[in-house]
Formats: structure tokens, C-alpha cells, sequence
């Protein structure tokens, strides 16, 4: 009933700390297996992070664009990321079908 299926990510995190742009990362692990994988994911498992590319961006930040100067800070990751998944196979689950059939007047009464 189960299946472990393993799959290969690209994603793109930014944050302006390192911490947050690898939390914005594993946010994004869950919806792109759901685009990727059609069947239930029950579990999800990083099984190895590939780091493609990694920027810092360093701006200076003014308020009013004069005053008070401060350095910020920008981070982006680029990560090949390796999941192993388990999901339920609906195909080896059988469903019994039970058909319900209504005269005119039960289907006008309970609007079906």
C-alpha cells in the first residue's frame, strides 16, 4: 500500500538572514512535490541538499533617501534538493460502489 518514491527539487529561497532563506526553502518542499507527485505523500524525508548557488546582496538603506545610512543585507540559495518520499498507492485500494437510486418525488426533497 505504500511506496517510497525519491525525487530531485530545484528551489529558490531568499530571506534576509541565512536562516530564513533555507526556513523559505523547506517551506516551498512540500507544494512543489505536490505539483510533482499526484498520489497521498504521507511522509517527506531530505535526503541530501546540493548547494547550486548562494548570494549576498548588500544594500544601504536610508529613510527619506538621506538620512541615516544602514547597511542591509539580501540572501538567495539555489539548492538541489534530494527527498525520499513515501506515498499510498490509491491504485491497489479497491472501492466498494453502492448506487443510490431516488424516485422524483425523494429527489425533490432532499435536492440531490
Amino acid at each position: 500500500m505504500y511506496k517510497d518514491v525519491e525525487c530531485t527539487l530545484e528551489l529558490l529561497g531568499v530571506g534576509n538572514t541565512k536562516e530564513e532563506a533555507i526556513n523559505d526553502i523547506f517551506a516551498k518542499v512540500k507544494p512543489q512535490v505536490g505539483k510533482e507527485i499526484k498520489e497521498p505523500v504521507v511522509r517527506i524525508e531530505p535526503k541530501n541538499m546540493e548547494i547550486l548557488r548562494a548570494h549576498e546582496k548588500i544594500y544601504t538603506e536610508r529613510l527619506f533617501g538621506l538620512f541615516l545610512p544602514r547597511r542591509r543585507s539580501r540572501y538567495e540559495l539555489k539548492v538541489k534538493l534530494t527527498v525520499d518520499l513515501k506515498v499510498i498507492e490509491l491504485t491497489k485500494i479497491t472501492f466498494e460502489q453502492e448506487v443510490e437510486k431516488l424516485s422524483p418525488i425523494q429527489h425533490i426533497l432532499q435536492m440531490r
